[in-house]
């Protein structure tokens, strides 16, 4: 496998968890960041690159309360979410 196809490969898993991330925050709301990756049942290095790319988009937001990190979907992401659930039925 080439350098380039191995790169195409990691970021297309990075890609498919960070879809996955969005799911799961529209459906939980908030959640600390160490549980993300247990609650996902994926490896936490994938999980928290899939937020990187997600923050990088401007879907999610974090908050910090004393010493523990969560992470949601920002509004407009929420709002998709509930269109995207609405679709569906």
């Amino acid at each position: 496998m080439s350098k380039a196809a191995g790169a195409d490969r990691v970021l297309g898993r990075i890609a498919e968890c960070a879809a996955v991330v969005r799911q799961a925050l529209g459906e939980v709301g908030e959640i600390n960041i160490l549980r993300l990756a247990d609650y996902l049942g994926e490896a936490s290095a994938l999980t928290y690159q899939a937020l990187g790319w997600l923050a990088r988009e401007d879907k999610i937001r974090y908050r910090q309360s004393e010493t523990q990190v969560f992470v949601s979907l920002t509004e407009e992401e929420k709002r998709k979410h509930e269109n995207d659930q609405r679709k569906r039925r």
